[in-house]
């Protein structure tokens, strides 16, 4: 009979998604955080789960956040299987890779918003708040610091502040150099890790975009 309940709640919860807005569907991430940040955490079976979604997935909404392990997507939403298309990488960047990951999803016609999540204490923001030496600490650790540098807009080493302008930033370098996500509302959030909340944030003014790898050659 649990297996029935959780199976059929999945099969009502993609119907209503189906349905709903890019706002409706924002609002209820933010609900459903409420109930992380009070400390429960509700996934049902799934065994169940796996069962209804291994021919397919229909997942209305796409994330793009940090690889930072403090940040688990799916249980600070209380999402499981098949119901968040998620994108990580350090410093919740965008290049051509992960840009290609959100156009797979919005060309399959699921993802119906995009959230683009920085975090409290993210260490690619910070370790970008000096003036890296070339080609240090790594050559590909040099460049992720260069492109997050690009999007601040004051040079102070205010964590929140840049985290915020990289954020912003990466959310408009998708909608600017991607005919396929431009179409698509994309929330701007910030996760605090240490009390579980994730808010949304606004964007005033940004750095000027800037092609990232590849989209020029």
């Amino acid at each position: 009979m649990r297996k029935l309940i959780v199976a059929t709640l999945v099969v009502v919860c993609s119907v209503s998604a189906f349905g709903q807005t890019a706002d409706d569907l924002w609002k209820e991430l933010l609900a459903d955080n409420e109930s992380f940040v009070k400390g429960r955490v509700v996934y049902g079976s799934f065994r169940s789960v796996r069962a209804l979604t291994a021919d397919g997935q229909n997942p209305p909404i796409s994330i793009l956040s940090c690889a930072d392990s403090r940040v688990p997507v799916e249980l600070l939403f209380q999402r499981t299987v098949g119901e968040l298309f998620v994108v990580r990488t350090a410093g919740n960047v965008e290049d051509e890779f992960n840009v290609a990951s959100l156009e797979y999803a919005v060309s399959k016609k699921w993802t119906k918003l995009i959230v683009v999540m920085g975090h409290s204490s993210c260490g690619a923001v910070e370790a970008s708040l000096k003036e890296p030496e070339p080609g240090k600490p790594t050559p590909s650790l040099y460049d992720l610091i260069v492109r997050i540098r690009y999007s601040f807009m004051q040079q102070d080493p205010d964590l929140y502040a840049r985290t915020v302008d990289n954020v912003c930033y990466t959310a408009m370098q998708l909608g600017k150099w991607s005919p396929t996500l431009a179409g698509v509302p994309i929330k701007t959030a910030y996760y605090d890790l240490r009390t579980g909340v994730v808010k949304e944030v606004r964007c005033g003014t940004m750095a000027e975009a800037k092609p990232f790898c590849r989209l020029t050659k």
